[in-house]
Protein backbone atom coordinates (compact mmCIF):
# COMPACT_ATOMS: atom_id res chain seq x y z
CA UNK A 1 0.00 0.00 0.00
CA UNK A 2 1.53 3.33 -1.06
CA UNK A 3 0.74 6.26 0.94
CA UNK A 4 2.13 9.99 2.02
CA UNK A 5 3.36 10.55 4.71
CA UNK A 6 3.38 13.59 7.00
CA UNK A 7 5.67 14.28 9.47
CA UNK A 8 8.02 16.49 11.82
CA UNK A 9 10.93 14.80 13.48
CA UNK A 10 12.65 16.26 17.01
CA UNK A 11 15.25 14.48 18.79
CA UNK A 12 15.11 15.11 22.71
CA UNK A 13 17.14 14.15 25.52
CA UNK A 14 16.00 11.90 28.27
CA UNK A 15 14.40 14.50 30.19
CA UNK A 16 12.53 16.10 27.83
CA UNK A 17 11.43 12.92 27.06
CA UNK A 18 10.20 11.71 30.45
CA UNK A 19 8.34 15.39 30.92
CA UNK A 20 6.70 14.37 27.61
CA UNK A 21 6.13 10.75 29.20
CA UNK A 22 4.39 12.14 32.05
CA UNK A 23 2.82 15.12 30.33
CA UNK A 24 0.55 13.10 28.25
CA UNK A 25 0.55 9.91 30.80
CA UNK A 26 2.28 7.39 27.93
CA UNK A 27 3.14 5.33 31.02
CA UNK A 28 -0.07 4.07 31.03
CA UNK A 29 0.04 3.44 27.21
CA UNK A 30 1.35 -0.14 25.28
CA UNK A 31 4.20 -0.16 24.00
CA UNK A 32 4.88 -0.74 20.53
CA UNK A 33 8.02 -2.85 20.44
CA UNK A 34 9.55 -2.17 16.56
CA UNK A 35 12.04 -4.36 15.43
CA UNK A 36 13.72 -2.64 12.19
CA UNK A 37 16.12 -4.02 9.95
CA UNK A 38 17.72 -2.20 7.01
CA UNK A 39 19.18 -3.16 3.53
CA UNK A 40 20.70 -1.69 0.70
CA UNK A 41 22.81 -2.81 -2.01
CA UNK A 42 26.40 -3.27 -1.58
CA UNK A 43 27.31 -0.05 -3.70
CA UNK A 44 24.14 1.59 -1.43
CA UNK A 45 21.98 2.77 -4.25
CA UNK A 46 19.01 2.94 -1.83
CA UNK A 47 20.84 5.66 -0.08
CA UNK A 48 21.83 7.55 -2.97
CA UNK A 49 18.06 7.86 -3.72
CA UNK A 50 16.83 9.14 -0.07
CA UNK A 51 15.23 6.05 0.46
CA UNK A 52 15.43 3.27 2.99
CA UNK A 53 14.01 -0.35 2.86
CA UNK A 54 13.25 -2.16 5.87
CA UNK A 55 11.54 -5.03 7.62
CA UNK A 56 9.74 -4.02 10.71
CA UNK A 57 8.37 -7.13 13.29
CA UNK A 58 5.76 -5.65 15.71
CA UNK A 59 3.92 -8.27 18.08
CA UNK A 60 1.14 -8.63 15.68
CA UNK A 61 2.71 -7.42 12.28
CA UNK A 62 5.82 -7.90 10.00
CA UNK A 63 5.81 -5.54 6.85
CA UNK A 64 8.42 -4.75 4.50
CA UNK A 65 8.40 -0.68 3.63
CA UNK A 66 10.14 0.79 1.19
CA UNK A 67 10.56 4.68 2.18
CA UNK A 68 11.53 7.51 -0.44
CA UNK A 69 12.23 11.05 0.51
CA UNK A 70 9.78 13.30 -1.36
CA UNK A 71 10.66 16.70 -0.48
CA UNK A 72 11.21 18.43 2.70
CA UNK A 73 7.36 18.18 3.53
CA UNK A 74 6.82 14.65 2.87
CA UNK A 75 7.55 11.02 2.13
CA UNK A 76 6.47 8.39 0.18
CA UNK A 77 6.03 5.13 1.85
CA UNK A 78 5.30 1.73 0.15
CA UNK A 79 4.13 -0.79 2.78
CA UNK A 80 3.59 -4.66 2.30
CA UNK A 81 2.38 -7.41 5.05
CA UNK A 82 4.77 -10.29 5.39
CA UNK A 83 3.74 -13.69 6.12
CA UNK A 84 7.12 -15.51 7.51
CA UNK A 85 8.70 -14.72 10.46
CA UNK A 86 12.35 -15.18 8.87
CA UNK A 87 14.84 -12.31 8.73
CA UNK A 88 16.98 -12.59 5.58
CA UNK A 89 21.03 -10.83 5.65
CA UNK A 90 20.22 -11.25 2.32
CA UNK A 91 17.50 -10.21 0.04
CA UNK A 92 16.71 -11.26 -3.81
CA UNK A 93 15.11 -8.09 -5.65
CA UNK A 94 12.93 -11.30 -7.25
CA UNK A 95 11.48 -11.72 -4.22
CA UNK A 96 10.42 -8.26 -3.11
CA UNK A 97 6.64 -7.03 -3.81
CA UNK A 98 5.55 -6.33 -7.00
CA UNK A 99 5.33 -2.19 -6.35
CA UNK A 100 8.54 -2.18 -4.70
CA UNK A 101 10.27 -4.17 -7.58
CA UNK A 102 9.17 -1.50 -9.92
CA UNK A 103 10.55 1.22 -8.42
CA UNK A 104 13.98 -0.94 -7.99
CA UNK A 105 13.46 -1.27 -11.86
CA UNK A 106 13.52 2.48 -12.48
CA UNK A 107 16.70 2.49 -10.48
CA UNK A 108 18.09 -0.26 -12.18
CA UNK A 109 18.65 -2.44 -8.91
CA UNK A 110 19.29 -5.75 -9.97
CA UNK A 111 21.75 -6.82 -6.96
CA UNK A 112 20.97 -8.95 -3.51
CA UNK A 113 19.99 -6.63 -0.86
CA UNK A 114 22.52 -6.66 2.64
CA UNK A 115 20.95 -6.49 6.02
CA UNK A 116 22.98 -3.22 7.06
CA UNK A 117 21.61 -2.21 10.41
CA UNK A 118 19.72 -3.53 13.21
CA UNK A 119 17.18 -0.99 15.13
CA UNK A 120 14.89 -1.31 18.10
CA UNK A 121 12.60 1.23 19.09
CA UNK A 122 9.84 1.27 21.86
CA UNK A 123 7.04 3.30 21.30
CA UNK A 124 4.27 4.86 22.26
CA UNK A 125 1.37 6.81 20.20
CA UNK A 126 -1.45 9.34 21.06
CA UNK A 127 -4.40 10.24 18.65
CA UNK A 128 -4.21 14.42 19.84
CA UNK A 129 -6.83 16.59 17.66
CA UNK A 130 -3.98 17.95 15.15
CA UNK A 131 -2.04 14.51 14.60
CA UNK A 132 -0.23 11.31 16.40
CA UNK A 133 1.98 12.30 19.03
CA UNK A 134 4.33 9.56 18.95
CA UNK A 135 7.42 9.17 21.57
CA UNK A 136 10.49 7.05 21.01
CA UNK A 137 13.17 5.46 22.44
CA UNK A 138 15.28 3.34 20.01
CA UNK A 139 18.34 1.67 20.65
CA UNK A 140 20.79 1.55 18.61
CA UNK A 141 24.18 -1.00 18.30
CA UNK A 142 26.98 -0.10 19.89
CA UNK A 143 24.61 0.33 23.65
CA UNK A 144 23.78 3.78 21.71
CA UNK A 145 20.06 5.40 22.82
CA UNK A 146 17.93 8.35 21.78
CA UNK A 147 14.99 9.47 22.22
CA UNK A 148 12.59 11.14 19.38
CA UNK A 149 9.05 12.77 19.30
CA UNK A 150 7.58 12.23 16.21
CA UNK A 151 3.89 14.23 15.04
CA UNK A 152 2.37 12.85 12.49
CA UNK A 153 -0.36 14.67 10.40
CA UNK A 154 -2.52 15.09 7.31
CA UNK A 155 -2.30 18.69 6.86
CA UNK A 156 1.50 20.37 6.73
CA UNK A 157 0.57 23.96 7.56
CA UNK A 158 -2.41 22.92 10.69
CA UNK A 159 -0.11 20.07 11.84
CA UNK A 160 3.25 22.50 11.87
CA UNK A 161 2.01 24.88 13.53
CA UNK A 162 0.50 22.26 15.91
CA UNK A 163 4.18 20.81 16.48
CA UNK A 164 5.73 24.30 17.00
CA UNK A 165 3.12 24.98 19.97
CA UNK A 166 3.70 21.39 21.32
CA UNK A 167 7.47 22.36 21.45
CA UNK A 168 7.43 26.30 22.63
CA UNK A 169 4.62 24.45 25.67
CA UNK A 170 7.48 22.42 26.53
CA UNK A 171 10.40 25.15 26.28
CA UNK A 172 11.90 22.46 23.69
CA UNK A 173 14.32 24.29 21.23
CA UNK A 174 14.19 22.76 17.41
CA UNK A 175 16.59 20.07 16.91
CA UNK A 176 14.95 18.42 13.59
CA UNK A 177 15.74 14.30 13.68
CA UNK A 178 17.42 12.86 10.60
CA UNK A 179 15.92 9.50 9.92
CA UNK A 180 16.79 6.88 12.51
CA UNK A 181 18.49 5.16 9.67
CA UNK A 182 20.59 7.72 9.31
CA UNK A 183 21.15 8.39 13.00
CA UNK A 184 22.46 4.65 13.10
CA UNK A 185 24.82 5.25 10.39
CA UNK A 186 25.98 8.41 12.50
CA UNK A 187 26.48 6.41 15.58
CA UNK A 188 28.15 3.62 14.10
CA UNK A 189 30.74 5.90 12.84
CA UNK A 190 31.46 7.07 16.51
CA UNK A 191 31.82 3.69 17.80
CA UNK A 192 34.77 3.04 15.15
Amino acid sequence: MREIELEFKQLLDASQYEALMEHFHLRDKKIINNRNFYYDTANQILKQNNAALRIRHTADNKEITLKIKKNLEENIEINVRLTDNDIPNNISVKELPAEIKEIFAEWEITSDLKLIQKIETDRRELMLDEGLLVLDKTYFLGNVVDYELEFEVTDYNIGQKAFERLLNKFNIARNTAKPKIARAFEYSKKLQ
